[in-house]
């Protein structure tokens, strides 16, 4: 009998340490791509490559990008700039052909990209990287290119897992604030900062993440580090982004989660503080 249960408990072991093991695929997923990773990951059927933009649409791409434009996953509800719902996210992320099981790599103008960064994190899925210096890196080097054709996707079969406290509410911003934990970081200009602000956030314009901002190439994860402790928020540490309407804030998002923040996005930002009437510091 004394036999049976350590076989037994040997089993339940095993078990437990391959749970673990399945538990942990994000492990090999690095938050920010090379060009040089993605043209040796292209023809992967596990990476799928997302193409976002605001503006025009014809110029070619990386070749097998799949697009998804940016008021595809966004809602003016109210005349409020927003995400839509996760089940109308999950939806157009499927026709993309994102399944739970993609290594899903964004790329596009930085806001939207960042945009779709967030809303797939919101999402709860945990295979996501941004591509660091984007198409016209890409183009510069000669990766292949091609006109995005959506019709030659193959649909994916996405579960999401929504991780609700990740697209903060102004209440959750008051009582982080009330609590003196955290930091509240502030994506807009000086100008927009100097004329009002939410109280007791700290500036860090959205441009300052890139080492090259018309390049887009992210700062090295050090250098973001020591960005962010400048403005009082170290690895580890709650914060909360914002901006005008949760635009620019998403890429202030990324760039803390990439340097270790436990960081959440208030897609409300200023204009929904200001029309709450809310306290405001100038």
């Amino acid at each position: 009998m004394r036999t049976l249960r350590i076989v037994a408990s040997l089993s339940l072991l095993v078990a437990a340490v391959s749970v673990g093991a399945a538990q942990r695929p994000a492990s090999d997923v690095p938050l920010l791509v090379s060009t040089a990773w993605l043209a040796e990951h292209l023809k992967d059927p596990a990476v799928v490559v997302l193409w976002t933009i605001q503006g025009n649409r014809d110029e070619p791409q990386i070749a097998g990008a799949r697009p998804v434009p940016h008021e595809s996953v966004m809602s003016m509800a109210g005349g409020k700039h927003g995400l839509l719902g996760p089940q109308e996210l999950v939806a157009v992320l499927e026709r993309a052909g994102v399944s739970n099981s993609s290594h899903v790599v964004v790329y596009g103008d930085p806001t939207s990209a960042g945009w779709l960064f967030f809303a797939l994190d919101y999402l709860g899925h945990d295979r996501i990287s941004m591509l660091d210096g984007g198409v016209e890196k890409w183009r510069a080097e000669g990766g292949p290119v091609a006109v995005p054709s959506p019709s030659a996707t193959t649909r994916g079969s996405f579960k999401p897992a929504v991780r609700t406290r990740l697209n903060a509410t102004s209440a959750q911003v008051q009582a982080q604030l009330g609590g003196g934990q955290g930091a509240l970081l502030d994506a807009r200009s000086r100008k927009e900062y100097d004329s009002g602000r939410i109280p007791g956030a700290r500036l860090v314009p959205w441009q300052d993440v890139y080492a090259d901002p018309k390049a887009q190439l992210f700062k090295s994860r050090e250098a973001l580090v020591a960005m962010f402790k400048e403005a009082g928020a170290a690895p580890g540490m709650p914060a909360i982004t914002y901006c005008q309407l949760g635009l620019r804030s998403s890429v202030l998002y990324f760039a803390a989660k990439y340097a270790g923040l436990d960081v959440s996005n208030y897609v409300g930002s200023w204009a929904e503080w200001g029309a709450l009437g809310l306290p405001a510091e100038r």
